[in-house]
């Protein structure tokens, strides 16, 4: 499958990881290590998903769902969001996320949760 997906992570390794595994699956990703990072981004990339992290610096996961909410895009992303933060899943149903993965994740278990995602679109 194909698709754009940007990844949304602090940790630059565990970006750098991800983004890799995406490309060798076919996938265009871009990576942001900030929230406004990420903001650039999806004006300039359009992704058809966000991996996102929701404890980051300066902006955290809600305050960057809320600002992508202002964007005003014509298609909006799929959120899935990804987290070792004990209230993950809440703060996944409270931004209406489309997904949820609690770290550390699976990498198959990812793969299929942007595919699925992506096949409803």
């Amino acid at each position: 499958m194909t698709g754009k997906v940007l990844v949304v992570e602090d940790d630059d390794s565990l970006r750098d990881v991800v983004c890799t595994v995406l490309e060798m699956e076919g996938y265009v990703v871009f990576g942001a290590g900030t929230g406004q990072a990420a903001l650039d981004q999806v004006e300039k990339n359009t992704p058809e998903v966000i991996l996102l992290d929701v404890s980051f610096p300066q902006m955290d996961g809600a305050a960057f769902f809320a600002e992508l909410e202002r964007l005003k895009l014509e298609a909006r992303p799929k959120v899935i969001v990804l987290t070792a933060d004990t209230r993950g899943r809440q703060i996944a149903d409270d931004i209406g996320a489309s997904g949820y993965m609690e770290k550390p994740f699976s990498i198959p278990a990812l793969l299929q949760q942007i595919e699925q995602i992506l096949a409803q679109a």
